[in-house]
């Protein structure tokens, strides 16, 4: 699973050291390919650098369609594209 800019994304478990909480909805700003890390503009304003452990799919994923739970007063955004890619799966390094 690769994220792009503007992709719509959710966390899955808490990251950045405890600053980002589970299900927090956030955007990716840009990617950096060679980090494996994602800047994230959360929904309340803030921005985090998300590194290679914080995007391995069991703690982040795209959150275009959440369940009800999730998405309770979030608000919706169209998805766009752009060519940069960073996937998830060469993030792990265990």
């Amino acid at each position: 699973t690769g994220y792009r800019p503007a992709d719509r994304i959710v966390t899955l478990a808490p990251a950045a050291n405890g600053e980002i909480v589970t299900s927090q909805r956030s955007v990716v700003a840009s990617v950096d390919v060679n980090a494996c890390s994602v800047l994230a503009c959360m929904d309340d304003g803030r921005e985090h650098r998300l590194g290679p452990d914080d995007i391995a799919a069991d703690r982040l994923a795209h959150g275009y369609a959440t369940t009800v739970h999730r998405s309770q007063g979030a608000p919706s955004t169209p998805p766009t594209s752009s060519p940069t890619v960073v996937d998830a799966s060469s993030a792990t390094s265990r």
